[in-house]
């Protein structure tokens, strides 16, 4: 913008200015020396822009594809500034958006002109711009239709002289534009102006060289231009050297840019003429050129002028004025031409005196006529308004913009602007068919036609012509001016004229009308012809006689006849219409007598001869009385009807003689309103009975009007009112409309419609706090009285059942429940059987509000503790202590729970479905307290008017934990539900364990091993891992857990996922001992060996005997204690546990210290046996089970239902105990096979079901046989073609048994834990050369995939992998190598490691639970990293003896072998291996590396727990073996391969 600011002004002013009919009134006609001298006249138009300073030279086009016109104009910026803006502006003259700028250099920019592209559309915008005084070129720039700049700015002329006045015209057949220009040439003695040309492509291309239009020696300026379609003309103002004056040339161009013909002189005589403009009128093929003409002396003014060209170049006719007469001058005309008035519009500004410029236009006709005066545009008195410009809009409308100075002194010149619509003057009339003045009947298509002459008497030529419409209209316009105007209708076939009229013309004849020039202030309208039809010659009379009435029995002696007649020909002469009438049935007539006829004279249509006939008696026989008619034509024939019977009977019949109404007996009450009744014996001796007339009423003696309303003998009344007597009333009439004398009545007729109503009467409506109540109604009826009622009662006032139907009595029992809201209501039936309509609702709440206030010990009222009633949440107490609850019943239980510290969790994600907070157990206080047998004592309402106060207490402690679980896979609803019943069975099993000071709060599921690194309990999907779990894991990070299999239970790999049994849950709670309550074992000794024993405890359920069993704390065996060890003297806790080693005490003495209160006086109190002095046996179940909130999140599985698969060996036999796993998306552990044979289950020994599987996930067995030595198997799990929740409800069919092979060659994995453990070493090593590295992943928590980078040695392959401490020192391993055949062999273990605490025993457990190592203090220097994890020995050894399970090695990270003090080494199997006979040979060895066999250890077998436990003296791998000899076990065979 070079530092200029643009400034666009909004305004919206609309004009529309008409010019109808014969233009303007007389008063603004012209009155004056000159055509354009009338009167001021302020026209409102509408400012297309008001920017600072001056706007000048406006120019306007008509953008045809969106009914738009766009105005540009030269806008001063500063005195030595000017810039080309445009607008946009509907077509009904309302300005669009803000002014556009076009071009704001800082040249001179001036002279704008613009043309519309369609096929683009968009406009082409020229101006002059001003480099310098010799230097102007001709630029260009597109404006889209919205009104943006379309590309850049376009050069059309720039050679370095002046080049100015640019015009622009489009081309629609090359699709193309042309620019013209005065091109300054010559030298400065004599320069002068010629004019050139240049076309342009739409997008701005020039398309060949620039055209020389006119280049002679003398001055040709201030070009325009214009296109017919296809070719263009040119027109300027040229120095008439001969006459020392300028005069108006032409020149035709083609579309190729070629000279047409020679140089067309359009006005050459004295005088200047110049500034000329033109238009084309495609209908006739001419231009009309415009012009300001000075031909005449000074003292007349500069006029206004046109001339005609044709497309070819002809002058057509001669020079005409358009603006002429008087002293005044006109200026800068415009002419555009509406093709829909056949008309140009020319305009131009009016010099009505020095200090006041108007503008003013006129229409000049196709034919160069001027049919009216000039009138003003814009004409405000004292302002200039000047250099109009026009533009062609749609239809008749043209957009007039120009400068305008009513604002001068404020703001400089604006550009205005207006919407005239061309108008030409219509005459109108009508065409009728009939005679003169009868407007009944339009005449439609008949042709009318106007005419233009200079002669009265003669037509002349035709302007214009209509067919008449269907209403008869027809219109003509009047295109040019004419002398006469000449309207002739053309009769139509088969008619002649009549007549015509007019309201403004002159009537020539009957089908001729004409108008005198001027038609201003002319009626045009009202210019009517009528035609008739052609008359035939008529020989023949009236005739047609039709619809003669009466044709039935009338009851006067001189009734009222009529008939139907027509004559189609001549038409009926009505006057002439007269009847006759014969009382002896036509044998002598009367005198013809006058009669009247409907219709018009000369009528052809049917009309009606009227008479009334005296005939003075009745009908003895029907044809007695007779009448005729007669009436002639226009043509005299004289036409008679037939003769017509008349039936007369003047005398009454006789009422019915018998008459009942049978629904509705007399004096009785019926409940139906509308009364049926039946008659008979009715006589008439004339006309004979028609019919009769009834009534209902509560007069006794009514007789019913004398009118006929029924012809049969019985009838029903339409509804009658309740209450009093009714009365029933028959009255006969006969044929001729008598009524009979009097009527028959009956009655009184008694009749109750009114239904009876009811109402409850009670209790309530509203709350009662018992939960049977008698509730009662009452009801009224007005007159039969009441019979019975009905009672419905509903739960939500919308849907009723019925509670009692057809009750005498007004009262019943209700029994409801605790907090439900039921509607009564009752309906009345009375001893008609009316049924009323059903009462109001009556409702009845069962529960009423009572006040709870929760306060502790010291009367100190709580805030924000949770009141809970019958067992079910309530609400939180307000800040005062207090809640409100509704619903309450006597006799309800409330309970009250007080949170007074929060323990937050280590591991966080505890707070995902339940909040407030991330916490791992809350610390509450409760109003419940237990006697001594455990049973809950809770508050009882018995008055509920009163205040129920609920008192916490400090020794009412209650402990809550978050529980988060994951599970492994992607576990089915029916996995989910069952886990979530279990774990609530767990959480009642440890409130048990606690006596009611411990629960589980939240218990939150995940599944798809979501949340794993933070779940309290891991729920794997392997079936042989041993429940085990961290030793006060809860108050650690994401590496301590519980770990739980699908379930196992004491060492027997259940293959189904069944949860809700006792002994899972209770196991659940064995390792949340462990976990949560910082635990050990009681069953193993202070060493870890296999003779610990917890207390001395009754658990037989049966009281008289007295046995007391050992080893029967929780802690010791769950299976059936609900109990733990105490320092209660009559149970005493044995000294010799694990549980005493560790914690120095019983487990209960571990509880309280875990989790009493620090602050003095506590907050909370927790009791144990010995405080209390006895053994609580309860509580068996929580007793508020609000008090615990559950969320699964996963029911929506999109894995497999649960299937079954087998797998065999290749000698056939069942594969035992091998390990299964599922490979797909993620690669899940499964487990193993089973080895089992539950009794009275079918065989299973080799099956496994599979949890989780995807469809299209391998499922792969495998099992090691030596070194180096493994078979395995691979199927693929295929799902139900249903998905989603419809695969988990699909039964998924168990897949046939799977034939293992031995692998092609060995691949072992193991892994050695460095330094503190996150640094493990991964060794993988084949059988055979290996064409590329192994696969090998190491996964570690929930999502941990680690990929050691490995290097081989010439024997094995090594890498190491950072452990994330966090997740645990614990995960498996993957390996997968390919041989050089494409075989795959997959290895899949186990690693989990734990450091030493060299100053106390330190517990270290394999991954799956089944192998552990208690290391004494010292046993191993330094705080090294222990690991257990599954060793590659051999699984067989000669003399009979096979490892049972899978061997383990334990290796320690600095490398140590040597123990400086013995351990006690636990390894545990599956309950299935233990020989039939009772007598096991199970024992623990030691494998020797130097003699390469296994060398058996002194060592314990534990049945009840199922381990083995031997004293070891240093690491090493270690196994279960079993002796075969000559004994029989369960199966367990494996054939054995020798490794490498």
């Amino acid at each position: 913008m070079d530092g200029k600011t643009v400034f666009g002004k909004s305004w919206v002013v609309v004009l529309l200015l008409f010019w109808i009919g014969a233009a303007l009134p007389a008063s603004l006609a012209w009155q004056g020396q000159a055509d354009d001298a009338a009167g001021p006249w302020a026209v409102t138009a509408a400012p297309i822009t008001m920017q600072a300073n001056d706007q000048l030279v406006p120019r306007a086009a008509y953008g045809s594809a969106i009914g738009e016109y766009l105005v540009a104009w030269e806008h001063e910026y500063s005195a030595s500034d000017h810039d080309i803006y445009a607008r946009r502006v509907d077509g009904a003259g309302t300005p669009l958006g803000g002014e556009i700028a076009v071009t704001v250099s800082t040249a001179f920019q001036l002279n704008p002109d613009l043309a519309y592209n369609p096929a683009y559309n968009e406009y082409l915008v020229v101006w002059e711009e001003e480099y310098s005084a010799t230097d102007h070129d001709i630029r260009a720039w597109r404006v889209s239709a919205n009104g943006e700049r379309v590309g850049g700015e376009i050069v059309v002329a720039d050679t370095g002289v002046i080049e100015s006045h640019p015009a622009v015209a489009y081309n629609p057949s090359r699709g193309e534009f042309l620019v013209v220009w005065e091109h300054l040439s010559g030298s400065e003695e004599v320069a002068h102006f010629d004019i050139y040309a240049q076309r342009l492509h739409p997008e701005g291309l020039h398309i060949g060289n620039p055209i020389v239009i006119a280049n002679s020696e003398l001055q040709e300026q201030h070009p325009a231009v214009a296109d017919d379609g296809s070719d263009y003309l040119v027109v300027w103002q040229g120095w008439q050297p001969y006459a020392e004056d300028y005069g108006i040339y032409a020149q035709r161009v083609t579309g190729l840019g070629a000279l047409a013909g020679s140089l067309i002189p359009v006005s050459t005589w004295e005088g200047d003429q110049v500034a000329p403009r033109l238009a084309y009128n495609p209908t006739h093929a001419q231009y009309l050129v415009v012009w300001q003409d000075h031909h005449y002396t000074p003292a007349y003014g500069s006029e206004i002028y046109g001339q005609r060209v044709s497309a070819s170049g002809d002058l057509v006719d001669g020079q005409f004025p358009i603006a002429s007469g008087g002293d005044k001058n006109r200026f800068s005309p415009d002419v555009a031409y509406s093709a829909a008035s056949r008309s140009y519009l020319v305009a131009w500004d009016f010099a009505n005196e020095a200090w006041d410029r108007d503008v003013y236009a006129r229409r000049v006709a196709y034919d160069g006529t001027r049919p009216e005066d000039a009138f003003p545009i814009s004409n405000i008195y004292n302002s200039h308004e000047m250099r109009p410009a026009l533009a062609a809009g749609e239809g008749n409308a043209l957009l007039a913009v120009w400068e305008d100075y009513r604002n001068y002194d404020a703001q400089g010149v604006d550009i205005y602007g207006e919407v005239h619509t061309v108008q030409v003057p219509r005459l109108e009339g009508y065409v009728y068919s009939g005679m003169t003045g009868d407007e009944r009947l339009p005449l439609a298509g008949v042709s009318v036609e106007l005419y233009c002459s200079n002669d009265q008497g003669a037509p002349g030529v035709l302007i214009a012509d209509a067919v008449t419409a269907r209403t008869g209209w027809y219109g003509l316009p009047g295109y040019t001016l004419c002398e006469f105007y000449h309207i002739v209708e053309s009769d139509p076939a088969g008619y002649v004229s009549v007549g015509s009229s007019t309201l403004g013309g002159v009537v020539a004849s009957s089908n001729w009308i004409y108008y005198t020039y001027p038609l201003q202030g002319k009626v045009l309208t009202g210019n009517k012809f009528w035609d008739i039809p052609e008359q035939p010659e008529d020989t023949l009379p009236p005739g047609n006689w039709a619809n003669f009435s009466p044709t039935v029995w009338v009851n006067t002696q001189s009734p009222e006849t009529s008939v139907q007649v027509e004559d189609t020909v001549s038409g009926l002469d009505v006057g002439t219409a007269e009847f006759s009438y014969s009382t002896d049935a036509g044998t002598t007539w009367s005198a013809w007598q006058p009669a009247a006829c409907t219709g018009s004279y000369g009528t052809t249509a049917p009309q009606v001869i009227s008479a009334s006939p005296p005939f003075g008696r009745d009908s003895a026989a029907p044809d007695q009385n007779q009448v005729r008619f007669r009436i002639r034509d226009l043509a005299g024939n004289v036409g008679e009807s037939p003769a017509y019977a008349v039936r007369i009977d003047t005398v009454p019949p006789q009422n019915p003689s018998t008459w009942d109404c049978p629904t509705h007996p007399e004096s009785i009450w019926k409940s139906l309103d509308r009364v049926s009744c039946n008659w008979a014996g009715a006589t008439d001796a004339g006309s004979g009975v028609a019919g009769y007339n009834v009534d209902w009423s509560i007069s006794p003696t009514a007789v019913p009007p004398a009118v006929l309303e029924i012809t049969s003998e019985q009838a029903e009344s339409g509804p009658l009112n309740d209450g009093g007597d009714w009365y029933f009333h028959v009255r006969a009439i006969d044929q001729a409309g008598n009524a009979a004398s009097g009527a028959r009545h009956y009655g009184p007729i008694r009749i109750d419609t009114t239904a009876p109503y009811a109402w409850m009467t009670g209790p309530g409506p509203g709350a009662v706090n018992v939960a049977q109540v008698t509730v009662s109604w009452a009801g009224f009826d007005a007159h039969a009285g009441i019979q019975n009622y009905d009672l419905q009662i509903s739960n939500d006032g919308v849907t009723w059942v019925n509670w009692r139907l057809g009750a005498t009595l007004t009262s019943g029992p209700y029994t409801g429940t605790r907090g439900q809201t039921v509607y009564f209501r009752a309906r009345a039936r009375d001893n008609t059987n009316n049924l009323g309509a059903w009462s109001s609702p009556w409702e009845i709440t069962f529960g009423v509000e009572v006040t709870v206030i929760v306060e502790n010990e010291s009367g100190v009222t709580l805030p924000e503790a949770t009141v809970y009633l019958n067992g079910d949440y309530r609400g939180q107490t307000y800040g005062n202590g207090t809640i409100q609850l509704y619903n309450v019943l006597l006799g309800d239980q409330l309970s009250a729970r007080y949170t007074v510290a929060s323990q937050p969790a280590k591991k966080g994600y505890h707070d995902w479905v339940h909040g407030p907070g991330n916490w791992a157990y809350r610390i509450h206080l409760t109003s419940i307290s237990f006697d001594n047998a455990g049973n809950p004592q809770q508050h009882t309402v018995t008055n509920t008017g009163a205040t129920q106060v609920l008192r916490v207490r400090r020794d009412n402690a209650l402990i809550g934990f978050y529980l988060l679980v994951s599970v492994e896979w992607d576990a089915d609803t029916a996995f989910l539900t069952d886990l979530l019943a279990s774990l609530r069975h767990a959480s009642d099993y440890l409130f048990d364990i606690t006596d009611g000071q411990m629960y589980f709060e939240v218990i939150d599921i995940w599944d798809e091993k979501a949340r794993w690194d933070q779940a309290d309990a891991r729920i794997h999907a392997s079936n042989s891992l041993w429940a085990h779990a961290h030793v006060g894991g809860i108050w650690e990070g994401t590496d301590e857990h519980m770990s739980l299999s699908r379930f196992e239970s004491y060492g027997t790999p259940f293959d189904f996922n069944v949860w809700d049994i006792p002994d899972a849950y209770r196991t659940v709670i064995h390792e949340f001992g462990h976990y949560g309550l910082d635990l050990y074992d009681e069953y193993e000794n202070t060493s870890g060996g296999s003779e610990g024993a917890g207390c001395t405890v009754d658990k037989d359920p049966d009281p008289s005997n007295a046995v007391e069993d050992q080893q029967a704390s929780l802690m010791d065996f769950q299976g059936i204690t609900t109990e733990m060890c105490s320092s209660l003297t009559v149970h005493p806790h044995n000294t010799n546990t694990m549980q005493h080693e560790k914690r120095g005490g019983p487990c209960w003495d571990t509880v309280v210290d875990r989790y009493k209160d620090a602050q003095n006086p506590p907050r909370w109190i927790l009791e144990r046996p010995n405080d209390r002095g006895s053994i609580m046996p309860g509580p068996d179940a929580i007793p508020v089970p609000d008090w615990t909130a559950t969320g699964i999140i996963g029911l929506e599985s999109e894995a497999c239902a649960p299937f079954a698969t087998s797998w065999i060996r290749e000698d056939g036999g069942a594969a035992l105990d091998y390990d299964t796993w599922v490979e797909g998306a993620s690669k899940l552990y499964q487990g193993k096979t089973r080895s089992d044979q539950p009794e009275g289950v079918p065989p299973t020994a080799g099956v496994i079901t599979i949890l989780g599987a995807h469809h299209g996930d391998a499922v792969r067995v495998s099992k090691s046989c030596g070194w180096f030595c493994s078979s395995s198997g691979t199927t693929t799990a295929l799902c139900p073609s249903a998905s989603g929740a419809e695969q988990q409800e699909a039964t998924a069919p168990e897949q046939q048994a799977i034939t293992l092979e031995r692998d092609p060659f060995g691949l072992e994995v193991s892994t050695l834990p460095q330094g503190d453990g996150t640094t493990l070493i991964v060794e993988v090593q084949a059988s055979i050369p290996l064409p590329q590295a192994p696969q090998v992943e190491v996964w570690q928590g929930a999502g941990a995939v680690l990929t050691p980078t490995l290097a081989f040695d010439g024997v094995k392959y090594t890498g190491q992998v950072s452990l994330d401490p966090q997740l645990g020192l614990q995960g498996q391993v993957f390996a997968r190598a390919v041989d050089a055949q494409s075989h795959a062999v997959h290895a899949l273990d186990f690693f989990s490691a734990e450091p030493v605490e060299p100053d106390q025993l330190t517990w270290v457990k394999s991954a799956d639970g089944l192998m552990e190592i208690f290391l004494p203090a010292g046993s191993l220097e330094g705080e090294p990293v222990v690991s257990i994890q599954p060793a590659n020995r051999p699984v067989w050894e000669q003399g009979g003896t096979m490892v049972v399970g899978r061997p383990y090695e334990i290796s320690s990270s600095d490398g140590t072998i040597g123990l400086n003090q013995p351990a006690v080494a636990n390894i545990y199997f599956a309950s299935d291996v233990v020989e039939t006979d009772g007598s096991p040979r199970l024992d623990l060895y030691h494998w020797d590396e130097q003699s390469g066999r296994w060398v058996p250890l002194s060592g314990t077998l534990e049945l009840t727990h199922n381990f083995v436990s031997a004293e070891i003296t240093e690491l090493g791998a270690y196994a279960i073996l079993r002796s075969f000899e000559d004994r029989q076990y369960l199966p367990l065979v494996v054939r054995q391969y020798r490794g490498p």
